[in-house]
């Protein structure tokens, strides 16, 4: 490829070209996995969540996926491994860098490709030389010449000498993730014990975490590599169906605390483990559970970065946690059932509140030894309305087709029901209406009561549970 670099479009036109050289890389790689995996792009597609097309062009490099974790779950269905994983994420991420550097938010112009069936299986990448077939050969020496066309067009000189600058990031339109159906384990509720009365909750919960303040960890993340393989060893031989955690990472919003994360990873710490722990907490005192989603965006940049992929657990809370303002009731109930939701928002495996049986705590689920407060017979009732419940997708704002303020979550009734969906919505501060979805019968409340079939649905910071069909 010939990056232009002459005059004013030299700067838009190398980064145009650097990007668009990285998403041809990237589509060889994605459409490699789909050729290796034997399956049609229909079947791939219903899988992943996205349309036929969709996926065709993400495997022809017109467009780059909106989010790595889109790649990811490409990758995942075809039957990527970890070292493909961390390499899909490595040409993801410098074409999406590239994107940003220059100001491109519109796709590659269509490039008229080969026939369904007929792409080739391989190409020139990295350096590594395989033998393409004719027509793929010509359909990506086509691809690249097109691309190279993008990037001299991308900049368009205006009256008066001024270049055309895009307006702002690229517009995707759907949930934030879809995926095939998949029931959300009582397991996924989980609390946090720090009492030595021995009382346990008296609401509904899946999992409970006995945890000793003492626990904290202070020397470097390799000695910590080498005793949790040790202990894993340890438990293993003791118990071989043991689930083992690793120790739970904290102060992740910090450079500090990532890079520990990575020399944990270095040291093969995570190998030695069934799940990673980390901990979720507000940035600052009254942040909304919505603001855990950006932390959330870190944690999981740190492990692609670090190119492991455990299932992750969330396992507490930050130390300053007992000086923040404490929550009203109303804002209580909110932020308790929100909570677990932005746990399903980040496909977290395990989500624990910290902690049960404390009040020196802004949110209070139970003190022990007295009666669950209104925010943990709310949290008893989400977990009601979700029993057996599959969860499809996540999504927030216009561009999940939601008004701005509203989040949502959409799930499938259990298996063997009619396959009605069911919606769980939100708003992260103040209220906002929308028009009732077609078929919709009745509207549940967090206090227990249902309301009839609305024309037009109210949502409000406490979330509520849409139910259609029959």
């Amino acid at each position: 490829m010939i990056c232009l670099t002459w005059g004013k479009w030299a700067g838009l036109g190398r980064a145009a070209c650097r990007k668009e050289r990285v998403m041809v890389e990237l589509a060889a790689r994605l459409h490699d996995l789909k050729e290796r995996s034997g399956a049609s792009y229909a079947e791939l597609a219903r899988r992943c969540g996205i349309s036929a097309s969709t996926l065709h062009r993400y495997c022809r490099g017109q467009v780059l996926p909106d989010s790595y974790g889109m790649v990811e779950r490409i990758a995942l269905v075809c039957g990527a491994d970890r070292a493909e994983l961390a390499e899909l994420y490595t040409l993801w991420a410098r074409a999406d860098a590239e994107r940003s550097r220059a100001g491109d938010d519109a796709p590659v112009p269509a490039v008229a490709g080969p026939p369904a069936g007929e792409v080739a299986e391989a190409a020139v990448v990295s350096g590594r030389t395989a033998r393409p077939h004719g027509r793929r050969l010509l359909w990506l020496t086509a691809l690249l010449g097109v691309l190279v066309l993008a990037a001299a067009v991308g900049a368009v000189s205006l009256p008066g000498g001024h270049v055309a600058k895009s307006t702002g990031s690229q517009r995707v339109f759907g949930p934030a993730w879809s995926q095939y159906p998949a029931t959300v384990p009582s397991t996924f509720y989980g609390v946090t014990i720090n009492s030595d009365s021995g009382a346990m909750p008296g609401f509904r919960v899946g999992a409970v975490r006995l945890w000793d303040s003492e626990t904290r960890w202070s020397g470097d993340a390799t000695t910590l590599a080498r005793m949790t393989q040790r202990a894993s060893t340890v438990i293993r031989r003791a118990d071989p169906d043991a689930t083992v955690v690793c120790p739970s990472m904290g102060d992740l919003w910090e450079p500090a605390s990532q890079r520990f994360l990575l020399e944990f990873a270095a040291a093969d710490g995570y190998q030695a483990c069934d799940a990673a722990g980390v901990k979720l907490y507000p940035r600052r005192d009254g942040d909304t559970p919505e603001s855990l989603i950006r932390l959330g965006a870190v944690i999981d940049r740190t492990f692609h970065e670090a190119g492991v992929h455990p299932p992750l657990w969330n396992t507490g809370t930050v130390y300053r946690i007992p000086a923040d303002r404490p929550l009203d009731q109303r804002r209580s109930i909110a932020y308790a059932t929100r909570f677990y939701l932005i746990g399903m928002y980040l496909r977290y495996q395990r989500m624990y509140f910290y902690n049960w049986g404390g009040t020196a705590i802004p949110l209070v689920l139970q003190a022990a030894g007295g009666r669950p407060t209104a925010a943990a017979q709310a949290v008893d009732t989400l977990q009601r309305w979700l029993v057996g419940a599959r969860i499809v997708a996540c999504g927030q704002g216009r561009q999940a087709g939601l008004p701005t303020r509203v989040w949502q979550c959409r799930f499938l009734p259990p298996a063997g029901r009619t396959p009605d969906p069911m919606f769980v919505r939100w708003t992260e501060s103040g209220t906002a209406t929308m028009p009732a979805d077609a078929g919709t019968r009745v509207v549940r409340l967090l206090d227990g009561t249902s309301l009839p079939a609305p024309r037009t649905l109210r949502v409000t910071e406490q979330p509520v549970l849409v139910m259609t069909g029959r």
